[in-house]
């Protein structure tokens, strides 16, 4: 699970994983033949927004039994400040109901990707430790639970994002 800065962020995620991926992706983006055409070959779940979708849910729940990692980005959409969105729920759910870890991911510098290649800006993932599913069995599977599990990847993935930032300050001091 990772945060959203840019439409790039899947490919980027993706290409630093050493295992297949699948995404979810907002079913919006089907609407344009081409690229609902390549999203069907990329490993994608398509999800209404703003309402659950039962389909999304056995695909994804389907996905996480199986064994297969599965991407998603806790805000539900990009993000266009430095502040985080509010998390949306879905993430607790799949994760207390397949009983499956999350991994937090922080992503940096991917948007405004194609200014980054007139600069010497680069792309960095963070990965964080998982939320071990020996923590999860500990919350209650309900909104509340949730929204605890949805507030502390939240917080490990700032918490990726400040130890970049000090990583950042320490190179320029240097």
């Amino acid at each position: 699970a990772a945060n959203h800065q840019s439409y790039f962020d899947p490919p980027f995620l993706g290409f630093s994983l050493r295992r297949e991926a699948f995404y979810v992706a907002k079913k919006e983006l089907y609407r344009f033949k081409p690229i609902g055409w390549l999203l069907r070959q990329l490993n994608t779940v398509p999800i209404k927004r703003g309402a659950f979708d039962p389909l999304a849910y056995k695909k994804a729940i389907k996905l996480l039994l199986s064994g297969r990692c599965l991407v998603l980005f806790p805000e539900g959409t990009r993000s266009r400040g430095d502040r985080f969105l509010e998390p949306k729920l879905g993430v607790g759910l799949l994760a207390l109901e397949a009983k499956v870890p999350i991994v937090p991911v922080y992503l940096e510098n991917t948007r405004g990707f194609l200014r980054l290649l007139f600069t010497r800006k680069r792309v960095s993932i963070s990965f964080g430790q998982p939320l071990e599913i020996e923590w999860l069995e500990t919350i209650t599977n309900d909104k509340a639970g949730y929204r605890q599990v949805v507030q502390e990847l939240m917080r490990r993935i700032e918490s990726l994002r400040c130890s970049f930032c000090n990583k950042d300050q320490r190179d320029v001091k240097k």
